[in-house]
C-alpha cells in the first residue's frame, strides 16, 4: 500500500499469518452472530417487548443481506484484491456489531416491573384497572429496526468472509492442503460460537445496568423470568475488536509469495482449546457431583436439628405500624384486625417455607435446574468441542484419503445420515413442574389441564394480568403464575413469601374473611429431579460431532469444480441459494413453531409481547419433525449429486479445474486439481 514495504513487516507476508488474521474475523463472526445473538435472544424479547418471530426476523435479515450482497461481492471481488475486500468486511461486521448495541445507550433504564401497572404481584380486591397512559412499551419495539439494520451490516460482512475468504485461502496454498487451512478456518469459528456461548451466558448473570446500579440493592436474580442481563457488552466488545483486526488485511498483496508451509502450530492451538473446554467441562461435572453430595450430607444435619429460625416473614402484633406486617390485599384494610392472633401461625409456616427454599437451591446443583446462562454455558461446552472436533476430521480425511468429489459426497451422506440419531436430543425434557391454570387444576389433586385458563373462583376477584411473570410455589408442589394468581393478599418483610393466599390447598372460602392460619407460598419456581440432561448433551454431540465433519468436504467440492479466478463468485453463489433456501426460512419458520407453542403469551397495555411459558410436548415434537424433514433432504439431495455427477476422465496425475452440471441445486461439484500462486509482498 502506498509504496511502503518494510522488510519487517515481510514476517506476516506467509498463508499462516493470512490465516491467523481470517481466522480471527472467522472468530468474530462466530462470537457474535451465533454465539451472542443465540444467547441474548430471551434477553432482547425482555428488555424490547419482542415475540420469537421478530428475534427470527432479526436472524433472517442476516442471511437476506448475506445472499443478496455476498453474490455481488464475492463477483466484483472474485478477479479483484482478495485480501482487501476480507479487510473491508471485517470493519463493515465491526460497525454492524456496535449498531446492534447503540439500543442499550439510547433507552432509559430497565425497570423489572413496567411503569404502566399497578401492584399486580398481589391480590387487588379493590381495584380492577391496571393501565395507565404510557407509551413506552411500543416506544422500545421500535428498537427492532435498529437490530435489523446492525444485522444487515453483519451480513455484509460475514457473507464476505465465508465466500472471498475461501478463496483466497485456496489461491495462495496447494490444493491438498487447501482443506486443512479451511477447516481451521472453520474450526475457529465454533471457537467463536463457544466463546460467544459461555462469556454471553456469564455477562446474563450481570444486571443490564450493572455499570450505574448497585447489584446488592437488587431483589432477584438470574432465574426470574424478568430478568435482563448484560446483552450489550458482548456487541461492544467483538465489534471494537473486529475494528482493530480489520486493517491488518489491507496491508496485504493480492498474491502471496508460494509457501509450503504445514499449519501445525496453528492445529496445536486449536487442539489445545478443544482440551480446554473438554477439561472445563470435566472439572465443572466433577464440582456439581461433590457439590450434590456435600448437599445431602448437610440435608442429613439438619434433619437432626431443630430449624427454629424465624424466616422474618410479617410480624402484625406492631401496633405502631413499623413491623414486618405487609397487607396489600383489600384496599379497606380491614384485615388488620384479625392479624394479631396469626402471627405464631405465620411465623411457623414462614419457617417450614424457608426450609423449603432452601431444598430448592440445594436441587439446583443436579443439573436440572439452571439459569439460562448456566444451562447456554454447558450446552456451549459439549457443542464446540464437538464441532471443532469434527471440522478437523472433516479436513483431515479429505487430504488422508485423497477425496475426490464421489468421495467427498458418500462421506458426507455417510456422517449426516450418522448425525441424525443425535436429533433425539430435541425429545429429552424434564416433565413439566404442574402450573395452575395452565398444566394442572386449581384444585388440591392436580388433575392434568387442558385448556388455559389463569382465572379461578378463588382469584376471579383479583383482577390479575399477565403482564408480569413471577411464579410462587405451594407447600404441595404446585406452582401458581403469580402471587396474584394465588390469591396471595400478603407479603412477608423480605420479600421471599406471600401469604393468605387463597387459592392455596385447604385455604378458606375467598368471599369470606380469612380468619384461620394465612397460605403461605414461596416467591420462587417448583423444582424437582430430572437425568434427562445426561441423555441430551450426549446426542446433542453426536449431531454436532457428524454434522460438522461434512462441512470441509462440502466447501472443497465447490472449489473443485469452478476455474480459479471464479471461485468466489462459484462460493457467494452457493451462500446465495443456501440462505435463501435454508437459513432465510429457517429462522422464521422456526420462531412461528415456538410462538404457536406458547401458552401464556404477556398482555401489556399495547397487547401481547413476548411468551412467558411454552408447551414443551408440542414444541419437541414440532422441531423433531422438522429437522428430520430437512435431514432427509440434504442426504437425498447428495445422494442424486453422487448418483448423477460425471467426472473428466484423466490419466494426469494432477487435473484441471473443470465444471459440471447437476441435477440438483445443493451445490456445485468437482474434481482435485492444483492451483498456481503468484509472488508478492506484505506492503505499509
Amino acid at each position: 500500500m502506498c509504496e511502503f514495504r518494510p522488510k519487517w513487516m515481510q514476517i506476516f507476508n506467509n498463508p499462516r499469518a493470512l490465516l491467523f488474521f481470517l481466522c480471527a474475523g472467522s472468530f468474530i463472526q462466530g462470537f457474535v452472530l451465533n454465539g451472542l445473538n443465540s444467547v441474548n435472544a430471551t434477553s432482547l424479547e425482555r428488555r424490547f417487548g419482542l415475540s420469537s418471530s421478530n428475534i427470527g426476523m432479526i436472524a433472517s435479515v442476516y442471511d437476506i443481506s448475506a445472499a443478496i450482497f455476498g453474490v455481488l461481492i464475492s463477483y466484483l471481488c472474485s478477479r479483484g484484491h482478495k485480501p482487501r475486500c476480507l479487510g473491508i468486511s471485517i470493519l463493515v461486521m465491526g460497525l454492524g456489531s456496535l449498531v446492534m448495541a447503540l439500543p442499550h445507550f439510547t433507552t432509559d433504564r430497565y425497570k423489572m416491573g413496567s411503569e404502566n401497572v399497578l401492584d399486580q404481584s398481589v391480590c387487588l380486591t379493590g381495584n380492577n384497572t391496571h393501565c395507565r397512559a404510557n407509551t413506552n412499551g411500543s416506544r422500545l419495539s421500535w428498537y427492532l429496526y435498529i437490530f435489523l439494520i446492525g444485522q444487515i451490516l453483519n451480513g455484509v460482512g460475514g457473507a464476505t468472509l465465508y465466500t472471498v475468504g475461501f478463496a483466497c485461502i485456496d489461491d495462495n496454498v496447494s490444493h491438498k492442503r487447501s482443506p486443512v487451512y479451511i477447516s481451521i478456518l472453520l474450526c475457529l469459528t465454533m471457537v467463536g460460537v463457544a466463546v460467544g456461548y459461555t462469556a454471553g451466558g456469564k455477562l446474563l448473570d450481570y444486571h443490564v445496568d450493572f455499570l450505574f446500579i448497585d447489584s446488592n440493592r437488587i431483589n432477584t436474580d438470574p432465574k426470574n423470568p424478568r430478568w435482563v442481563g448484560a446483552w450489550w457488552v458482548g456487541y461492544l466488545g467483538g465489534g471494537l475488536i473486529a475494528i482493530i483486526m480489520g486493517p491488518f488485511l489491507l496491508f496485504y498483496p493480492k498474491k502471496l509469495p508460494v509457501v509450503m508451509m504445514v499449519m501445525m502450530a496453528a492445529v496445536v492451538v486449536v487442539v489445545v482449546v478443544i482440551m480446554v473446554v473438554m477439561a472445563v467441562v470435566v472439572v465443572d461435572l466433577m464440582r456439581m457431583v461433590m457439590m450434590v453430595m456435600r448437599k445431602g450430607m448437610e440435608e442429613e444435619e439438619e434433619k437432626q436439628m431443630d430449624g427454629g429460625n424465624d424466616a422474618g416473614t410479617c410480624d402484625d402484633d406492631d401496633d405502631d405500624g413499623d413491623g414486618a406486617a405487609c397487607d396489600v390485599g383489600d384496599d379497606d384494610g380491614d384485615d388488620d384486625d384479625d392479624d394479631d392472633d396469626d402471627d405464631e401461625d405465620d411465623d411457623d409456616d414462614a419457617d417450614d417455607d424457608d426450609d423449603d427454599d432452601d431444598d430448592d437451591d440445594d436441587t439446583e446443583v443436579s443439573l436440572d435446574v439452571h439459569s439460562p446462562s448456566d444451562t447456554l454455558q454447558r450446552v456451549s461446552m459439549v457443542v464446540v468441542p464437538a464441532g471443532a472436533a469434527g471440522q478437523l476430521l472433516g479436513g483431515y480425511l479429505s487430504r488422508r484419503l485423497q477425496l475426490h468429489v464421489k468421495g467427498m459426497a458418500r462421506m458426507c451422506i455417510i456422517t449426516l445420515t450418522l448425525s441424525s440419531v443425535g436429533i433425539a436430543a430435541f425429545w429429552a425434557r424434564c416433565d413439566s413442574v404442574p402450573v395452575a391454570g395452565i398444566s394442572a387444576s386449581y384444585n388440591a389433586n392436580k388433575q392434568p389441564y387442558d385448556i388455559v385458563n389463569l382465572t379461578s373462583k378463588c382469584n376471579e376477584l383479583c383482577h390479575c394480568t399477565t403482564e408480569i411473570y413471577e411464579p410462587v410455589c405451594s407447600p404441595d408442589g404446585l406452582q401458581y403464575f403469580s402471587p396474584c394468581h394465588a390469591g396471595c393478599t400478603k407479603i412477608s418483610a423480605n420479600g421471599d413469601f406471600y401469604m393468605n393466599c387463597m387459592c392455596v390447598e385447604n385455604a378458606v372460602n375467598f368471599q369470606q374473611k380469612p380468619t384461620v392460619e394465612p397460605q403461605t407460598v414461596s416467591r420462587n419456581t417448583c423444582v424437582h429431579d430430572c437425568t434427562q440432561i445426561y441423555f441430551f448433551l450426549p446426542a446433542v454431540f453426536l449431531n454436532v460431532f457428524f454434522s460438522f465433519i461434512a462441512q470441509t468436504p462440502l466447501v472443497s467440492m465447490v472449489l473443485r469444480c469452478t476455474d480459479q479466478d471464479q471461485r468466489a463468485f462459484a462460493l457467494g453463489l452457493n451462500a446465495f441459494l443456501v440462505r435463501m433456501l435454508g437459513s432465510l426460512p429457517g429462522p422464521l419458520l422456526i420462531g412461528t413453531i415456538i410462538d404457536r407453542a406458547c401458552s401464556v403469551w404477556q398482555s401489556t397495555c399495547e397487547g401481547d409481547s413476548s411468551c412467558w411459558i411454552y408447551n414443551d410436548i408440542g414444541l419437541a415434537a414440532n422441531l423433531i419433525v422438522l429437522v428430520l424433514t430437512l435431514r432427509l433432504v440434504s442426504i437425498v439431495s447428495l445422494f442424486l449429486a453422487d448418483r448423477f455427477y460425471k467426472p473428466l476422465t484423466s490419466s494426469a496425475p494432477t487435473e484441471a479445474p473443470t465444471r459440471t452440471t447437476t441435477t440438483t441445486t445443493t451445490a456445485a461439484l468437482a474434481v482435485t486439481g492444483g492451483a498456481g500462486s503468484g509472488p508478492g509482498v506484505v506492503s505499509g
